[in-house]
């Protein structure tokens, strides 16, 4: 299985998780704009709307040290672009969590309000 593969496989881990065990709803899988990318886009049962980074690497502390400060305001930004191009929804807050993996997908770690924007 080639690094790609493995990553896609992880977020559809990912999206498996959040939507059986975490209720949420997926709004947006690989949401990109000029900003960046938001791997996925969710809805949780609160009407929180969640931005939820996705890592993979040798092991989970090295996945958590992957989102850097610049990848985090980058993220926000294209949440930004999102909720503009989306006016619709309707929400009553937001947050940003991570879901990381180690390499061969045998470890996850769930972390709600993984950053807050500043």
């Amino acid at each position: 299985m080639t690094t790609y593969e493995k990553g896609v496989f992880a977020e559809q881990l990912a999206a498996r998780f959040l939507t059986n065990v975490q209720n949420v709803t997926i709004l947006e899988h690989r949401y990109q704009s000029y900003c960046g990318e938001v791997d996925l886009i969710v809805i949780d049962p609160q009407k929180i709307l969640v931005a939820v980074e996705i890592k993979q690497r040798k092991t989970i502390d090295e996945a958590r040290y992957a989102i850097t400060p610049y990848q985090q305001k980058r993220i926000i930004k294209t949440m930004e672009v999102f909720l503009c191009r989306n006016p619709h929804i309707d929400y009553h807050g937001m947050r940003f969590d991570a879901i990381l993996f180690n390499r061969d997908l045998t470890e996850r770690l769930y972390m709600k309000n993984a950053w807050i924007p500043i």
